[in-house]
């Protein structure tokens, strides 16, 4: 157990904790964490599940039972409300370095099989937007005063390998619009570049080569 150690009541501190079990875009649960700071400014976080895992990944908390074949994730939210709200309560939630070092302090593994790296990261996100509302910031200038760029999005087109149903070797061909001015013309580039695809293979291959895969692809 990490002490907690004498805390002063003060703006920005971190009050309260909840957790809840949702569902992915996969229809698999996966949590979503909300922090409170100074009980009124919420900031809330889905955490992302991927469906392949490798060996060095923190480790998800799954239940392991028989509800949503042991994907589960009551374990993981019951973590969060009984261990890492405790020590968390009262601390600085704009003082993202330490939220987090004292979360892998508790957990003590490298790959987060204590508490589970869902829990962490769930909390971990929350607590950063939550501070990011706070002082009225979105969260990419909050995290960073000085970024002024937006990434290049990259989408996946096909999916292949072990998360879809056909004979392609590999598992995500992507395509990046690198030649747009603005990010919403890159996005509107992917979605009528993927329509395109749709419409190309039906008339090539027929219906069967449009099914979808884990990724939409």
């Amino acid at each position: 157990m990490v002490s907690s150690g004498k805390d002063i009541m003060s703006e920005n501190t971190l009050t309260d904790i909840n957790a809840y079990e949702i569902i992915d875009n996969r229809g698999m649960p996966t949590i979503r964490v909300a922090v409170c700071i100074d009980n009124q400014i919420w900031g809330k976080a889905d955490v992302p599940s991927g469906s392949s895992t490798g060996s060095y990944e923190a480790m998800e908390m799954r239940d392991g039972d028989a509800r949503y074949r042991g994907k589960g994730v009551l374990k993981a939210i019951q973590n969060i409300h009984d261990i890492i709200l405790p020590e968390l309560r009262g601390k600085d939630a704009s003082n993202q370095r330490a939220i987090d070092t004292l979360m892998l302090e508790l957990d003590g593994t490298e790959n987060k099989s204590n508490l589970g790296g869902n829990a962490i990261l769930g909390v971990s996100l929350a607590a950063a937007r939550a501070a990011a509302n706070a002082c009225g910031k979105t969260l990419y200038k909050y995290l960073n005063t000085d970024a002024n760029i937006l990434p290049v999005p990259q989408a996946c087109l096909l999916n292949g390998g072990v998360h879809a149903g056909n004979d392609l070797d590999i598992q995500e061909f992507c395509v990046m619009p690198a030649g747009a001015r603005t990010f919403t013309e890159s996005v509107q580039i992917l979605c009528e570049t993927f329509y395109s695809l749709k419409d190309i293979l039906l008339d090539t291959l027929g219906k069967s080569a449009t099914n979808s895969g884990e990724d939409g692809g």
